[in-house]
């Protein structure tokens, strides 16, 4: 085939040896442990558990302090009694336990709890391991529709739940629990071996799984992504330990290859007719996979690799914060604060948001499967969503150098807005495309007016370099699951088989 000096061929022999002795297990780890995750997401607590979970804030609350609704005061007040000279990021008003409650989100960021009868801030020493019992068996109900009293959680003889405070531990280790921490460990000793952490900051439930999803997901996103505890509590070093890993396992596999080619002989067969050097054996068979899926390996690790945008590359569908900021108004100001909730609430809200959308002050109602907007300072009745033209004509301004191309309803999923992962698109959202030389698209939520994805040049690079590769994550397999599932299940095996075909190697080696 190609030549390729003897001191090179040495040197690239040596290298995939030693790197695929070293790296070969972690390899076929991830193998197996994305196969797992094609199957068993990573838990989390989705918005549409949290609003379940959460009270109505109109329900009848005999023998406490606040017997029935009552509107509290408007959140500016409450913001004030905080002593703070800025402005929130956003603000939240529903139920705690027996009384209503504003969360107001900081720029740190962090969230604050203010009673919303009294104006007095919530601390640690309100949310105790009792209320957070209470908490996860509100949240258990809601999630199941089982109920169960702290002292008999799982049913007649079951054990009691038991509390553990923690700062963090394997499935809070992210940065993005750090203003909720710490937690309450609240294990329900029931038949799912159900599981909620409770923030001692907030006294919310941000995260629940059960028994079958630790175990999977041990094996699989832990695995997977290497969230060594440790390692994963401090981002810099973990990010470029996964980098390295993955950069030094995608030079093997390219060693391989340029290996295996070598050693190929076509015109010319080695002795026997054989195009391989090897006889049998597992060195034959390590040969022939690896000239069969080396190209698919290669795709695979440098498409783990991009992901972690070593040198600063592809990031793909980044949003800025003034993205982010500008259809709702931007930062919330005194006068959209000073609006108190309304006097008379539907049944069902479970929780209130102020707002604002091309300067119209809002307040979002939520329950736990519909949302109603409220405009401030009008008579208009409480609406389902903005309007395409009112959508349309804030968006304009997210690039004011370019013009809006088309703005259009979008009722189901198109090829650039679609599940990804577990996790349905929210749909409908209105889709504005721009003019502009990078094709940038954004997809809004009317019900709140939020960006929910943005699409230009970058993200679609990094679909094509990252989804694509690594999850067959294209036309027609982006809508077609069960082939796409399919396609990773064979691929996965071969890449199984030939790990395990280098693991037999090295110990042979080892054992000469």
């Amino acid at each position: 085939m190609f030549k390729t000096p003897a001191a090179l061929l040495r040197i690239l022999h040596l290298f995939h040896r030693w790197s695929g002795i070293a790296l070969g297990a972690l390899v076929l780890a991830w193998f197996v442990s994305g196969i797992i995750m094609v199957f068993v997401a990573r838990p989390r607590w989705s918005e549409e558990e949290r609003l379940a979970a959460l009270p109505l804030l109109t329900a009848d609350l005999t023998q406490t302090a606040h017997a029935a609704w009552q509107p509290p005061m408007p959140p500016w007040e409450a913001w004030r009694a905080l002593g703070r000279d800025d402005l929130p990021e956003s603000v939240r008003l529903h139920r705690i336990g027996e009384r209503s409650v504003y969360r107001f989100q900081t720029r740190d960021p962090a969230w604050l709890t203010v009673d919303a009868a009294d104006g007095r801030r919530l601390t640690v020493e309100d949310f105790t391991a009792e209320a957070a019992i209470r908490r996860a068996l509100e949240a258990s109900a809601a999630k199941t529709g089982r109920h169960a009293d702290a002292s008999n959680a799982a049913g007649l003889g079951s054990p009691a739940p038991t509390v553990t405070l923690i700062a963090r531990d394997q499935w809070t280790v992210t940065a993005r629990f750090d203003p909720l921490r710490p937690f309450y460990r609240v294990e329900l000793n029931d038949a799912d071996g159900q599981t909620f952490y409770v923030s001692r900051q907030t006294g919310e439930v941000v995260l629940d799984m059960t028994r079958a999803e630790r175990l999977w997901n041990w094996f699989g996103t832990t695995v997977h992504w290497i969230y060594i505890t440790p390692l994963r509590a401090a981002p810099k070093v973990w990010r470029q330990v996964v980098i390295w890993l993955s950069f030094t396992a995608l030079l093997m596999a390219i060693s391989g290859l340029w290996l295996g080619i070598q050693r190929l002989r076509i015109r010319q067969p080695y002795p026997g007719g054989r195009f391989s050097p090897y006889r049998d054996g597992w060195k034959l068979w390590h040969h022939w996979l690896g000239l069969a899926g080396s190209v698919f390996l290669i795709a695979w690790l440098f498409s783990g690799w991009i992901s972690m945008a070593p040198l600063g590359l592809l990031r793909g569908g980044q949003l800025s914060i003034e993205e982010r900021q500008w259809l709702t108004g931007g930062a919330l100001d005194a006068e959209l604060l000073q609006h108190a909730p309304p006097h008379e609430l539907p049944a069902d809200v479970r929780e209130i948001r102020w707002l604002r959308f091309a300067g119209q002050p809002l307040i979002l109602l939520q329950s736990a499967e519909t949302s109603r907007l409220v405009a401030l300072g009008t008579d208009k009745p409480p609406f389902a969503r903005l309007s395409l033209e009112e959508i349309a004509k804030r968006a304009a301004g997210l690039l004011p150098d370019a013009r809006i191309h088309t703005a259009e309803w979008l009722e189901k999923p198109d090829s650039e807005y679609y599940p990804r992962r577990h996790r349905a698109p929210t749909l409908p959202v209105v889709r504005i495309r721009f003019d502009d030389a990078n094709g940038t698209a954004y997809y809004i939520d009317p019900a709140n007016g939020s960006v929910v994805r943005k699409i230009d040049d970058n993200s679609r690079r990094y679909r094509w370099l990252f989804s694509a590769l690594h999850r067959f994550d294209f036309p027609p397999l982006d809508f077609w699951e069960n082939g796409r599932i399919a396609l990773i299940l064979v691929t996965s095996a071969i890449g199984i088989a030939l790990c395990i075909g280098a693991g037999v190697l090295a110990w042979k080696r080892f054992r000469r």
